[in-house]
């Protein structure tokens, strides 16, 4: 028989130690019972704000080794040009627990691309150059891919069931840019629809390869983060241009028209 108990508060009722420790392990098993089965990496929050040397990262959780982790204030990290590609990561360390807590550092540290660790979770990247300043907005979903002097989000860890994902930020940015250029595609709006009821989080990336192998008529289900990125941008400029899929062209010029 398996019994929940919820501690109620009541005028006269005894605090017991056995209350608080309810109502510790009813948020600490609720948050990972939420997350299980997901793949180590950002769950919603940690943006990047560029300065002229520092780099702020902002409120969010994190889910590393199967247990989210709050990052309740912006952190920062000092930054200067290397023309070497930097990779700014979170390094969450191993719990450790003393008479009042269980403790867990995180760690946000500057370190090489070489240099990451199996257990590092990406936030984002860069290679400024010297004299160059780093740009963390962009103009549109294409420029998120720009080789020098910008914050990129494309290889970033983002949490997702059964396997990482990419950033939150390139899927918003996409369906920023599609409204601009205006959807007509069914297909394009329902995939839209899916992103405004993210609220922050990241769709599991087959969800997103499906829909790149049914827009493109080709299939995408192996594509990593950067050949996502590029078949995203590639719906963009067909749906600029006012095309569509190699597959709806085909279909179309197959009608016949009876007059």
């Amino acid at each position: 028989m398996i019994e929940q108990k919820i501690p109620l508060f009541y005028s006269g009722n005894i605090l017991k130690h056995e209350m608080m420790e309810s109502l510790r392990d009813y948020a600490l098993d609720f948050s990972t019972l939420h997350y299980t089965g997901y793949a180590d990496g950002i769950i919603r929050g940690c943006e990047v704000i560029a300065t002229d040397n520092m780099i702020i990262i902002q409120r969010g959780m994190i889910l590393s080794g199967g247990i989210p982790v709050y990052i309740t204030e912006p952190a920062k990290v000092k930054y200067e040009p290397t023309n070497r590609i930097n990779c700014l990561v979170a390094r969450v360390g191993d719990i450790t627990e003393d008479r009042l807590y269980k403790r867990r550092q995180i760690d946000f540290v500057l370190v090489n691309a070489e240099e990451k660790e199996e257990r590092d979770i990406e936030i984002c990247r860069f290679r400024l150059q010297n004299g160059a300043k780093l740009r963390y907005v962009y103009r549109d979903l294409e420029d998120m891919n720009t080789e020098f002097d910008t914050v990129c989000q494309l290889s970033a860890n983002w949490a997702s069931f059964g396997e990482g994902t990419i950033s939150y930020g390139i899927l918003n940015q996409f369906a920023k840019d599609a409204e601009k250029y205006g959807v007509k595609n069914s297909e394009d709006r329902q995939f839209l629809n899916q992103i405004y009821a993210l609220q922050g989080e990241s769709l599991p990336i087959n969800c997103i390869r499906s829909y790149l192998t049914g827009r493109l008529g080709r299939t995408c289900m192996q594509y990593k983060h950067e050949e996502i990125h590029g078949a995203l941008v590639e719906v963009l400029k067909q749906t600029k241009g006012g095309r569509f899929s190699t597959m709806n062209r085909t279909m179309r010029e197959r009608r016949i028209i009876v007059d």
